[in-house]
Formats: structure tokens, C-alpha cells, sequence
């Protein structure tokens, strides 16, 4: 197996481990955060150069999530912050945009669907949770397949 193949498929497994404990118990165990970003790191040597500017533009949309979850109290999830940070070690850049923003699209759609169906049956949702990292599994699935 080439090593960019083993990327995607432990990337893909990362993606759905995270997305069931985030819908199960709305948080990521951190022990899973640890050995896919150490397998994660591993490969991430193996499939090429390190370049320290490349990796570290990588971090960036982690390392900013992270700031966010900070000052706002945990509003933003701290382990939505470490998926970002550990899919960096996974995918390019531009992947992680593209995977941030279709992420966002689907938990927007999941967010207006839930308000509507509060607002039909006269409940009030606005305290209510949507597990993020669940709305980044399709796009997931779709950038490692494409």
C-alpha cells in the first residue's frame, strides 16, 4: 500500500472514530487525538519532506479554532480545534478550507432544519448542541475519495 493511500484510509478512520464519540458523548476521547496525530505525524515524515513553513501553514486553522475555543468561553469546542490540528498532519492546506467550509455549509443546514423543527413543535432550541465534527464526515469522505 502506498504511503498516500495509507494516509487517506487512517485519515478516513480518524475522521469516523471522531465522529461517533463527538455524536455519542458530544466531546472526542484525547487518546484518540494522540495516536492518530502521532500515526499521523509518522506518515506525514514517511510520505514526504518536512518543510517546517508547510506544516506549520497546516496548523494554522487548528491553532486558530483553538484561540476561538479559548475566548469564547468553550462555545467553540476545544476538541473541534484538536481534529483540525490532527487532520493537519493528513491533509494539504487547501484540503483543510475545504473541509472547515463544508463542514460549516452542513452543520448550518442541520442547525436551520433543527430550528425549524423546534419552532413547529413549539420548543425552544436555541441552547441545544450540534456535534461538529459529525457535519465534517461527508466532506472527510469526500476529499480522501476524490
Amino acid at each position: 500500500m502506498e504511503i498516500d493511500a495509507a494516509a487517506r484510509l487512517f485519515f478516513l478512520i480518524f475522521a469516523g472514530a471522531a465522529a461517533v464519540q463527538d455524536l455519542r458523548n458530544l466531546s472526542i476521547s484525547l487518546r484518540t487525538f494522540l495516536i492518530f496525530g502521532f500515526l499521523g505525524a509518522v506518515l506525514c515524515i514517511c510520505r514526504r519532506s518536512l518543510e517546517p513553513g508547510a506544516l506549520l501553514q497546516g496548523f494554522l486553522p487548528g491553532l486558530t479554532l483553538l484561540v476561538l475555543s479559548r475566548l469564547s468561553g468553550g462555545s467553540l469546542g476545544t476538541g473541534d480545534a484538536l481534529y483540525f490540528l490532527t487532520a493537519a498532519f493528513y491533509l494539504e492546506l487547501w484540503q483543510l478550507f475545504l473541509l472547515f467550509a463544508g463542514g460549516l455549509l452542513l452543520c448550518s443546514g442541520a442547525a436551520l432544519c433543527m430550528l425549524a423543527a423546534g419552532s413547529l413543535r413549539g420548543r425552544d432550541m436555541r441552547r441545544k448542541r450540534i456535534p461538529f465534527v459529525v457535519c465534517l464526515l461527508p466532506p472527510a469522505l469526500l476529499l480522501c475519495l476524490t
